[in-house]
């Protein structure tokens, strides 16, 4: 799970933090906070490998899309609709799939873009979307290889939940 948490992903955090410590030391405050419950839940879960509340892998993709628009500003815009949010997911599946959309798709592009979670049910069973306006890719190619976070998701979904993962683009 740790392994999961990239080296990069805290250095950069960590030289956001200090940049505000200057300019804005509630912010910076703030940010540590955040930072702090970030990692505790990701070290926590590996004592736990057990489904957890949605509202709870929510909070942690929050957490990390608010420390990465600390570094990225609003290239990053976090749009959120939630039909249905009473059941329970393996933890480390939001945040891969939404650091993934922000990494190959939003940050390519100058401008950045939206990415999109939704949440919606049909009988027994919940379809979580999380959709970006990024450039896109060839899923011809196996990007199960090339994505380690891809790879235990879908891994994750299928053993925990009895659920499926899919992946749709177009460059």
């Amino acid at each position: 799970a740790t392994s999961q948490i990239r080296t990069h992903f805290i250095f950069n955090v960590l030289n956001g933090i200090s940049g505000l410590c200057k300019s804005d030391p509630e912010q910076a405050d703030m940010q540590i906070v955040r930072f702090a419950r970030y990692l505790r839940h990701n070290i926590n879960i590996m004592q736990e490998d057990q489904p957890i509340p949605f509202e709870t892998e929510l909070e942690q993709m929050h957490n990390y899309v608010a420390l990465e628009q600390l570094r990225f500003g609003d290239k990053i815009i976090l749009d959120e609709e939630y039909e249905y949010v009473d059941f329970v997911i393996p933890s480390l599946v939001l945040q891969p799939l939404v650091e993934n959309a922000i990494k190959h798709g939003l940050l390519p592009k100058a401008e950045g873009g939206v990415i999109q979670v939704n949440t919606t049910r049909c009988n027994d069973e919940v379809l979580i979307s999380i959709t970006d306006n990024g450039v896109g890719f060839d899923t011809s190619k196996d990007i199960n290889k090339a994505s380690v976070g891809l790879s235990n998701v879908r891994f994750r979904v299928e053993k925990m939940m009895n659920g499926r993962m899919q992946i749709k683009s177009t460059p």
